[in-house]
């Protein structure tokens, strides 16, 4: 009969720790929720559900704390000058000549920055990103670091954009840190951009 009971014990235990793991239940997803609440009028339960869908990314803290992005250029240049990206490039290019010249015009970008960029990031969008955009600003928004404040901040600003745009914040895919697009950009920034080849 001892048995039973501590086995029940264990059970009960088990199945409340697992239900309060969930990562909404937390008293800074809490506190965030509740401000996005206030200050943007987001449905509670809505914005609750999503954030117990999310996912904590350990291999996302490490590639932050470890980006690939501070080896030499003389590593980098073997990865970003090839044939196929000068082919795709010019290819990209040829497609959308007109609007990469009005964005010259308007903006003052070179249209060859233009493409550059969009080529180094996304080969051209072929690799736009297979980490979960939620999962990932999540991770970095609640843990002691001293940038989550920004990636709170990016948080904020890709759920207003999800819910602009009528997007499902649980189906949009991004890099480790977030950012997302043809030209990786972080949510502050691709909120504002609306281009043809995205």
């Amino acid at each position: 009969m001892r048995f039973l009971i501590l086995f029940l014990t264990c059970l009960v235990w088990s199945h409340s720790a697992i239900a309060k793991s969930n990562f909404a239940d937390r008293p800074d997803v809490k506190k965030f929720i509740l401000e996005m609440v206030h200050k943007y009028h987001f449905n509670y339960s809505e914005l609750t559900a999503v954030f117990n869908e999310v996912k904590i990314r350990p291999d996302v803290i490490n590639s932050i704390k470890h980006p690939y992005e501070q080896k030499p250029w003389y590593h980098y240049q073997t990865l970003f000058v090839t044939e196929w990206r000068i082919r795709q490039g010019v290819k990209f290019w040829e497609k959308y000549h007109d609007a990469l010249e009005r964005a010259e015009r308007e903006y003052g970008v070179p249209a060859s920055i233009i493409v550059a960029t969009i080529g180094v990031e996304t080969k051209y969008g072929y690799m736009t990103g297979d980490f979960r955009v939620i999962d990932t600003l999540s991770t970095l928004a609640f843990i002691d670091s001293s940038r989550a404040r920004f990636f709170r901040s990016e948080l904020e600003e890709f759920l207003l954009m999800s819910r602009e745009q009528h997007k499902n914040p649980l189906k949009m895919m991004g890099s480790y840190a977030g950012a997302m697009g043809q030209p990786q950009f972080m949510p502050e920034k691709l909120i504002f951009l609306i281009t043809p080849w995205m």
